[in-house]
């Protein structure tokens, strides 16, 4: 194609470029390149001839891709340089097996090509999978020494050590209600997890209950 005329036309949609694409090839003595599909439902046409065709056959495909409104873009070079025709999409020739064998084997190489980085990918991935549930693990490990460490240090807690010794229910009878409370209260104050009865209560408890209270407290750190 040196020295001929390059057009292309631009438009959203299949549809509104095999329309531009019919009516270049029908307006003027034109060679259509190819289509172009990119992201975004973008669609290109590439023409090639004379500048007096292809600007007549890109100007007919303006008008009549507008009625779809989808028309993007379109541009004319007037002299496309020497191997540009390399960078543009080719028409397939059913009846030329060679071009069809060389693009066999363009499309043998490009799966190739995939299927390396696909397996590539497959390890990469592969990898990171393992080093997460190396991670996971490690975790988990850590989790599970840390509660079996909160409950060895439950299970070594020191017991309470009280400032009274009083064994029995008979002596604790012996006691007078206000040291009983006095007694309830110390407890509270070190080990109230241990004594059934609320601070707030103590004052309030009667002989019995301070004694029920406290012999339960001797049970409990027993």
């Amino acid at each position: 194609m040196a020295n001929e005329a390059l057009g292309m036309i631009e438009t959203y949609g299949y549809i509104g470029a095999v329309e531009a694409a019919d009516v270049c090839v029908k307006s003027a003595n034109v060679k259509l390149l190819g289509l172009e599909r990119v992201r975004g439902g973008l669609v290109t046409i590439h023409i090639t001839g004379d500048i007096g065709a292809v600007k007549a056959s890109i100007d007919a495909a303006e008008s009549a891709v507008k009625k779809f409104g989808s028309l993007v873009s379109s541009h004319v070079i007037p002299r496309a340089g020497e191997g540009i025709e390399k960078l543009l999409p080719k028409i397939k020739n059913p009846d030329n097996p060679e071009e069809e064998k060389e693009e066999k084997k363009e499309e043998e190489i490009e799966d190739e090509e995939a299927s390396e980085d696909e397996s590539e990918t497959d390890q990469v991935i592969e990898k990171e999978e393992k080093i997460e549930e190396e991670t996971d693990t490690k975790k988990q490990d850590e989790k599970e020494d840390q509660e079996q460490e909160e409950i060895d240090q439950t299970k070594n807690k020191e017991k309470p050590k009280l400032t009274v010794n009083i064994n029995t229910p008979e002596e604790l009878r012996q006691i007078k209600t206000v040291k009983l409370r006095a007694i309830a209260r110390e407890l509270d104050d070190k080990f109230s997890e241990y004594l059934p009865i609320e601070r707030s209560q103590i004052k309030y408890s009667k002989k019995g209950e301070l004694i029920n209270a406290i012999l339960t407290f001797y049970e409990r750190v027993k």
